[in-house]
């Protein structure tokens, strides 16, 4: 009888173990970013996301993401010849990635080049 109560109580702790596992890799991912070059823009006008408003957006290895931290307006006008809206450019950023947004603790917008 022994023997059984021994095995029914590791196999009761080791999916226990098993379950806490699980719950860790649940939450949301979140990647450091330091100092990258990436392109910045509008989100809805430049590169197609969903959203109800134009916002800001940075496009990370391929991907984009919603910035927090920083607005789209805080680089000048976004409807102007050269804001956000119309063209994609170029900036450096600080921060990290977390879930679907990009959470800037720095974002430096670089000068347009001249062609």
């Amino acid at each position: 009888m022994k023997p059984i109560l021994i095995i029914l109580s590791l196999l009761l702790f080791t999916t226990a173990g098993f379950a806490q596992d699980k719950a860790k890799t649940d939450k949301p991912m979140k990647k450091a970013i330091s100092e990258k070059v990436v392109e910045a823009s509008c989100g809805q006008c430049q590169f197609g996301m969903e959203g109800k408003s134009c916002d800001l957006a940075v496009k990370i290895d391929g991907k984009s993401y919603f910035v927090d931290g920083s607005g789209i307006d805080d680089h000048g006008d976004a409807h102007a010849k050269d804001g956000f809206c119309q063209k994609v450019r170029k900036a450096v950023v600080s921060g990290e990635i977390a879930g679907n947004r990009f959470k800037a603790s720095s974002f430096k917008l670089l000068p347009e080049q001249k062609h």
